[in-house]
């Protein structure tokens, strides 16, 4: 199991980072979180705690109380000496759950000035408003993003419309209005909560609609949004191409980095 830093919390106490074994990660039912540490700082901590929590209620799980994990976060992080990363809190059941630093792979400058490439691809998560370890899907799209050199695969539904990415969100622009997919079909990313909540602050009309694979070429614009990514614009879904420096998105770029670099 890939892991960073010397050590990780199992249960709420600190173990050497070789404590940690795959089968605590059980697939299609350990729950989980990743948070972004900025400064020594996890991000959007309160947000990530209340989905986490939701996903417990939706999977008839019990998480630890937010007092625990808060405490085992800045064990983790305090510990290892890490200012800047990614952990993941994995949660089995209140007295089973694990935190500890992964690898991260925050896109570099040049995506964001660029955009990233992007493929359709044909899979739906079950129970997609619970974060829930899904291995053998995690997997295969995992494959599939490496074998065509892209940075995300975008999730399409068996009526042929767009739901959410691997490990992203997805947005949409044309005529200054927003699109994104009604909040029951997709994982409410906490980065994707950010930029709503910035989207209503400044106006913005925003529809929440599935957008068919027949509709990509209506839209100008399109971006995913993640822990990792932030708000990263798309430069192609499969052969359809976007503008990657249009005025709204720059826009919503430059406010999401403003909130995210003042938590």
């Amino acid at each position: 199991m890939v892991i960073r830093g010397k050590y990780c919390v199992i249960n709420g106490l600190i173990k050497p980072a070789e404590k940690f074994k795959t089968e605590f990660i059980k697939n299609g039912c350990s729950i989980y979180e990743v948070l972004r540490v900025l400064n020594e700082k996890p991000v959007f901590i309160e947000a990530h705690l209340d989905r986490l929590q939701g996903s417990a209620h939706l999977t008839a799980a019990e998480a630890p109380s937010f007092t625990a994990i808060q405490q085992g976060i800045s064990q983790l992080i305090a510990a290892n000496k890490i200012d800047n990363g990614n952990i993941e809190l994995v949660v089995n059941t209140a007295d089973d759950w694990s935190v500890r630093f992964i690898p991260h792979y925050w896109p570099l400058p040049e995506a964001y000035e660029n955009g990233v490439n992007t493929m359709l691809y044909k899979a739906m998560r079950e129970n997609p408003n619970a974060k829930i370890k899904f291995t053998d899907l995690r997997a295969a799209v995992g494959a599939f993003i490496k074998q065509n050199s892209i940075y995300e695969a975008i999730y399409v539904n068996k009526n042929g419309c767009i739901t959410e990415g691997s490990k992203s969100n997805v947005f949409f622009i044309i005529n200054n209005t927003f699109y994104t997919a009604p909040d029951e079909q997709v994982l409410p990313g906490i980065t994707r909560k950010v930029v709503l909540e910035i989207l209503k602050t400044y106006k913005y009309p925003v529809e929440y609609r599935n957008v068919h694979i027949d509709e990509l070429t209506d839209f100008n614009a399109a971006f995913i949004t993640g822990t990792s990514p932030g708000v990263l614009p798309i430069a192609k879904i499969n052969d359809y191409r976007y503008d990657v420096k249009q005025k709204e998105l720059r826009n919503i770029m430059s406010l999401f980095e403003t909130r995210l670099f003042s938590t």
